[in-house]
């Protein structure tokens, strides 16, 4: 009888404060999304006598997040779409898939891509390339500080990948 006395006033009294104002949810300002398309391309691996291109092709939704400042704490995107491995002196190239995440959090400086970022199989050889898992990269100390996963990439990996175009 004492415990259902005691809950039913600390609840009052949780009610009182809210009603009150001395306790207040907080509200954050509403997230916003964007979808958007992005093509380009970078050089992915320098082979010696030529270099390995990513074209990619890709779909972004990217979603923001606000505090009750309308400051933007966190980004969230999501990545899908195609890169395709040209050799810059034969045109040869390779096309797959790639599917991740990203993660940009404002607030504590950090950066994080989870999924398949790089991934390429060719025929008759195998992988030669993946990158994937999850990375975080911190902002203040200027490099990564978690990997999980294969990142040959990220790591600078890429004599496979040079190999595959040989």
């Amino acid at each position: 009888m004492i415990k259902a006395y005691v809950r039913f006033c600390l609840s009052l009294l949780l009610a009182m404060l809210i009603a009150l104002g001395a306790i207040s949810p907080a509200y954050a300002a509403e997230t916003t999304t964007f979808t958007y398309g992005l093509q380009g391309s970078q050089v992915l691996a320098d082979c010696g006598s030529f270099q390995v291109f990513d074209d990619y092709d890709i779909t972004l939704v990217r979603t923001d997040f606000y505090d009750n400042d309308g400051q933007r704490t966190q980004m969230h995107v999501s990545i899908n779409g195609t890169d395709t491995y040209r050799q810059s002196v034969t045109g040869q190239s390779f096309t797959m898939g790639t599917h991740f995440m990203i993660h940009n959090d404002y607030r504590a400086g950090l950066f994080s891509a989870m999924g398949l970022q790089y991934h390429l199989m060719v025929p008759g050889i195998g992988l030669v390339l993946i990158d994937a898992g999850d990375l975080m990269y911190d902002a203040q100390v200027g490099d990564y500080v978690f990997y999980a996963g294969p990142h040959q990439v990220a790591t600078g990996d890429t004599s496979g990948l040079c190999s595959a175009f040989d």
